[in-house]
This record gives structure tokens, sequence and C-alpha cells, in this order.
């Protein structure tokens, strides 16, 4: 629901000539009313990662922490802004943008259907890497190749791509902090909140002061982020 909405949101604030830059005083208007309806008495001090494993273990969580925020960075960041780069790259009108823009969610739905299945005869670990491989490949296409026939097929395979790395680094995530699965899976939530946010305003902000091409290329330094904190962290996650 999240995710239908905030694109709907976005658009209402810039037919009713406010900007999409007021959503950051509607996301903070909201967590000062959280903030109010929250509980006000003493917390319960609670295990957190850093106070529990060796010092190897609690890196690779936070490394598995920093590759979740950046698969959420890959995922929204092309999901909020693929019809304005379509409508560009395809030379499409803004309705048929938007429609078009809908592959990279049926892409995303097809690649979660297989991966359960794909999971009985390949490791967690291999389907991250072709995942990672597929979605180099689709951001390529759908960015950086100059001929437009190549767009909607890298389109394609950067959803098919992108569909599994979120669940995947959840699922390291989890099972690098035994014992503390309620403060991890918090701060999970927290790493999606970030980049949920800032992840497509910072594209937003880029393509305001350059162009929506170029705020895409950084796309990949959210790729090669996630390919390195979690390779590291699966090293660390096996030293004592």
């Amino acid at each position: 629901l999240a995710a239908v909405a905030a694109p709907l949101l976005i658009g209402t604030l810039v037919q009713t000539g406010l900007g999409w830059r007021s959503v950051w005083l509607l996301a903070a208007l909201s967590a000062l009313i959280l903030a109010g309806l929250g509980p006000h008495g003493p917390a319960t001090p609670a295990a957190t990662p850093e106070a529990q494993g060796s010092r190897s273990a609690k890196l690779a969580f936070w490394l598995f922490w920093a590759a979740l925020l950046c698969a959420v960075v890959l995922e929204f960041g092309t999901l909020f802004w693929a019809a304005d780069l379509l409508r560009t790259r395809l030379q499409l009108p803004q309705a048929q943008a938007t429609i078009t823009a809908s592959l990279f969610v049926v892409m995303m739905v097809v690649g979660r259907t297989s991966a359960s299945y794909l999971l009985r005869w390949a490791s967690a670990r291999a389907l991250i890497v072709a995942s990672a491989l597929l979605t180099s490949l689709g951001l390529t296409l759908y960015i950086l190749v100059p001929q437009p026939a190549l767009v909607l097929p890298g389109f394609a395979l950067l959803g098919l791509g992108v569909a599994n790395l979120y669940p995947l680094m959840l699922s390291q995530l989890m099972r690098s902090a035994p014992g503390t699965t309620a403060q991890a899976g918090a701060y999970a939530c927290l790493a999606s909140g970030l980049a949920i946010l800032g992840g497509p305003l910072l594209l937003g902000w880029i393509s305001d002061r350059l162009s929506l091409l170029v705020a895409h290329t950084t796309l990949f330094v959210a790729l090669a982020g996630l390919i390195l904190a979690q390779s590291i962290g699966f090293r660390l996650r096996r030293m004592p």
C-alpha cells in the first residue's frame, strides 16, 4: 500500500503546486505525530546486536544491514523514477510511460515467485550472485546503452534481478543476529525506511542539477555497495 501511495502522493503535491520536495515536510510531520502517540514511560533495556557475539559477527550484521539498505535504494530508486526515464529515453507519452513502468513490478513478482523454487536447488549466496549479475546487466541496458530497442529488455532484467536482493539480504541480516531477531527486525525496518525516503529524493536532487539519466547512474554505486558489503559480511560470519 505504501509503495503505491507514495508516488501518488508525490504526484498530487506536484499538481497542487507544492512540489515534490514538500514530501520532507509531510515526513517530518508524520514523525512528530508518531512521537506524540508513542509510549512515554521509561524504556526497558533490550539487548542489541552490538551487545552480543564476537566483533566479526557484529561487523557482519552491520554489513548485511548496509547491503539491505542498498537493495531497497535500487528497488525504490528505480520504481519512483521509471516512468520519467522511460518517457525520456523512449520518447513515450506520459501515460504510456507510466503504464510501461509497471513492467518493473511485474518482473519483480516473477523473480520473487521463482526464488522459492530456485532455493531448493541453489544456495542463497548463489542466488545473490545471480541476482546481482542480472541487476548489473539490466542497469547497463536500461541506462547506459544508447539503443532504445534495448531499454525495455534491460528494464525487465533489472526488475528480475532486483526482485530477490531485498528478501535475500533480509534473511542474511536475520541470520547474522542470532538471539536478537526482534532488534534485527527493527534495524531492518530502519534501513528500509531510510532507503525509501532518501533514495528517490537523492535521485531527484541529482536530476535537478544534472539530468535524470546521470542521477540513475548512482544506482550502480548502490549495487557496488551491496556486492561489497554482502561479500565481506559472508566472510566475517564464518570467522570465530
